[in-house]
């Protein structure tokens, strides 16, 4: 019998998923504990009662070893754990201070001596837990403490992804800093957009741009969609190579994270990160030009707690964090000369003697183009035009064969632009000087995350974790208004028009079900919403005296000299000559709400001390 073509694929698809992969226990938000329990001779001891009891929430499972001593525990959280071996004939062992750690297994092997089950022996779980037996995967894990203590600027935890072996580094610092490269973020080879960030097992990367560009402005650090600030993680960990066949997505690293978990007692904290201008020391360029420290002002504060909803059984995480940050930019524009302005060109000459050509067919005043109070210490560097301040005579067709000088739209459009003050560019500075201030750069943030934690019975966990970002930025140069045209702002003082709201949002439900003693299944379900916005709104603004009134002679009929917006001499956004920047790159506005769902499950089977899994993603 012949099969149909979409049938082989289908069939090669089913089997794909089915066939079996020795793998590790472990998921992107869970460990392993495993181990061997043996007698004071080193025999194995089977059929003994293993408990692993998390001290936190006093939540306990089974397992019994099997004919080799063995035993083992799969998707098992984070956290502090204690084990108690219960054998016939031998006393109860229990180890205490088991620390199990994301996406590794903890390997615990148990002497049981003999004498009454009455009888307990303690012991406290040593350095061989550290001891990674199951698999040679590569990568380090941050607790909740190191990650607090941590130097993050940003307060990310994703920033220390850069730090890891085999990453290269970019420039560590808070979302809009650093290098405008592809390179940062790099590991192992792949590419900074092959990384992967999985958060409490569901998937928060980028399916757009992968490094999470748009929620940073494009440096060197590549980050999930949503916000993962240190406080609100209990554990950190990138996996940089050898990553198990449980992990299929991408070339790069696999960042694994785990929002913070309630427990039986209360836990909370408040904090408060400040950083201002008189604080920080001013950098090597601003002092050897005598600038002094521009405004700096960063407030990043914020509150968690944690606790019991139902003691043993439900409990429940909240976090919020806000950020309001604040400083200024160096901010350039060129604008034309007075000499330029009313239609006059001046260049200088070998003997730096400057020279002035009118081109109006009128006869024209010759102003100076470099004010003597902003003349540079060398005198050949100042405008040494000996016509300065007489009549220039018209032009009779030789500069202008059209004999109709300054177009009036020109005129219009550099009417509304602010007086040059920056004349450090040499010799085009006769023709086009700087207009050098200061622009505002605002960031007002605001984040929550909410956990719940809830055991059904014996054989079924609930988790779901909720994150809510909202971010309001105003960037520096981007599209600013220097000719006070747009409500609100002023003519010679830049006025930033561009915003980059940014409304992330990420949930994630998990369901692990304890079918039977060997067989364990993992689900996890999450919605991604990746919501950035790139508003510029400048070339909706008209010009005073270019888009209204009527200026110019079109047809012989007095009119408005233009119906859009003008991009004079370049497709820049500091040589535009214009009051509000149009160029294509900083004046298209553009939104995105891609809306990614995923569908996760794992199921294994627990043999001795190996785990064979089904598992597929959708």
């Amino acid at each position: 019998m012949k099969l149909s073509k979409p049938f082989v694929s289908v069939l090669a698809f089913v089997l794909c998923m089915l066939v079996p992969v020795a793998v590790y226990g472990q998921g992107a938000s869970t460990a392993a504990v495993t181990g061997t329990v043996t007698d004071p001779k080193g025999a194995s001891v089977p059929a003994a009662k293993v408990e692993l009891v998390d001290t936190s929430t006093s939540i306990a499972t089974t397992v019994t070893t099997g004919a080799d001593g063995g035993y083992l525990f799969t998707a098992v959280l984070p956290g502090t754990y204690k084990i108690t071996v219960t054998a016939k004939g031998f006393r109860q062992a229990v180890v205490s201070n088991v620390k199990v750690e994301v996406g590794k297994s903890a390997l615990v092997n148990i002497t049981v001596e003999l004498g009454q089950v009455t009888e307990v022996v303690e012991v406290t779980a040593g350095t061989g837990v550290e001891l990674q037996t199951l698999n040679s995967s590569v990568g380090d894990v941050l607790d909740s403490n190191l990650l607090a203590n941590m130097p993050t600027l940003s307060r990310d935890a994703t920033a220390l992804v850069l730090l890891q072996p085999m990453a290269i580094p970019g420039f560590n610092g808070p979302g809009g800093t650093g290098e405008g490269n592809s390179n940062g973020g790099t590991i192992a080879g792949a590419r900074m957009d092959q990384n992967t960030f999985m958060l409490d097992g569901g998937d928060a990367t980028s399916n757009m741009e992968g490094g999470g560009g748009y929620n940073t402005g494009f440096v060197a650090t590549p980050r999930a969609v949503v916000p993962t600030p240190v406080e609100s993680l209990e554990e950190f960990r990138v996996q940089t190579n050898n990553a198990g066949v449980d992990f299929t997505r991408s070339l790069g690293a696999e960042v694994q994270m785990v929002t913070r978990r309630g427990s039986n007692n209360w836990h909370g904290a408040g904090y408060w990160y400040h950083q201002n201008d008189e604080l920080n020391a001013n950098d090597w360029f601003r002092n050897r030009r005598g600038v002094v420290n521009p405004e700096w002002r960063d407030n990043r504060y914020g509150g968690r707690i944690g606790g019991p909803i139902w003691k043993n059984r439900t409990f429940f995480f909240l976090h919020e964090e806000e950020r309001h940050f604040f400083t200024q930019s160096v901010f350039q524009r060129l604008v034309p000369s007075d000499a330029l302005r009313v239609g006059i060109l001046k260049f200088r000459d070998s003997s730096k003697v400057v020279h002035a050509f009118n081109l109006n067919p009128t006869p024209t005043l010759d102003p100076a183009a470099i004010p003597t109070s902003a003349c540079p210490p060398t005198p050949t560097t100042c405008d040494n035009d000996p016509q300065i301040g007489t009549m220039l005579p018209a032009d009779n067709g030789t500069l202008d064969p059209r004999m109709i000088g300054l177009n009036p739209a020109i005129a219009a459009e550099w009417a509304n632009l602010p007086a040059p003050n920056d004349f450090t560019a040499g010799d085009a500075a006769l023709r086009a000087p700087f207009f050098t201030s200061a622009v505002p750069n605002l960031s007002n943030e605001h984040f929550a995350v909410l956990r719940l934690d809830h055991k059904i019975n014996d054989k079924w966990d609930f988790m779901g974790s909720y994150r809510y970002s909202t971010s309001a930025i105003n960037p520096p140069n981007i599209q600013e208004d220097i000719g006070g045209i747009v409500k609100g702002c002023q003519k010679g003082v830049p006025c930033g028009l561009a915003t980059r709201p940014l409304q992330p949002r990420f949930l994630v439900a998990g369901l692990t079900g304890r079918l039977t003693p060997n067989l364990i299944n993992e689900f996890h379900f999450d919605w991604l919403r990746h919501w950035w916005s790139w508003i510029a709104p400048g070339a909706g603004v008209p010009v005073p005296g270019l888009n209204t009134g009527t200026n110019c002679v079109i047809g012989g009929v007095a009119s408005q000299c233009s119906d859009t917006r003008l991009q004079i001499w370049s497709e820049s956004r500091i040589n535009a000559m214009v009051p509000i920047n149009v160029n294509t790159q900083q004046a298209r506005q553009r939104v995105w709400n891609g809306q990614d769902y995923t569908f996760l499950d794992n199921l294994s089977w627990n043999k001795g001390k190996h785990s064979w899994t089904f598992g597929g993603r959708v």
